[in-house]
């Protein structure tokens, strides 16, 4: 969806935070997002991707963080959604986009250890993020 010139102000004092926000859906999202008048923190691994997207999105007006952070670590939800807050106000949307793409594929030989890893962590990220999100948001 692409926010029209219409609906700049639609999400105005609203504070979203984008997980996965430095290429892609994400990417497109926190724009979005942005071009509707929202203030929004990306985050991901990639430092340098989510800066770009933060420039991108105060060049819209409006106020913008990029920050790196393996989601998957323990904490970094919660850090997350503490840092955003701290800069940008109460967190109102979460966009829980962030996946763990190394895998090349389904059917790839991937190592136990590694799939364990995905498989304990992939689901549960989301949620974390959710339950740090509720003691800080607006109610």
């Amino acid at each position: 969806m692409t926010i029209s010139v219409g609906h700049r102000q639609l999400l105005a004092g609203k504070v979203a935070l984008v997980t996965g926000g430095g290429r892609g859906l994400g990417r497109a999202i926190a724009l979005d997002l942005a071009a509707a008048g929202a203030a929004v923190a990306v985050v991901s691994r990639s430092a340098e991707q989510v800066e770009q997207v933060a420039v991108q999105m105060r060049e819209l007006g409006v106020r913008a963080l990029g920050f790196a952070s393996d989601l998957l670590a323990d904490n970094a939800p919660a850090a997350a959604v503490t840092r955003t807050s701290a800069e940008l106000g109460s967190v109102d949307i979460l966009v829980n986009n962030a996946a763990d793409t190394s895998v090349d594929g389904m059917c790839s030989h991937v190592e136990d250890a590694r799939l364990a890893k995905l498989a304990g962590h992939m689901p549960r990220a989301p949620i974390w993020h959710c339950g740090s999100c509720r003691p800080v948001s607006r109610t």
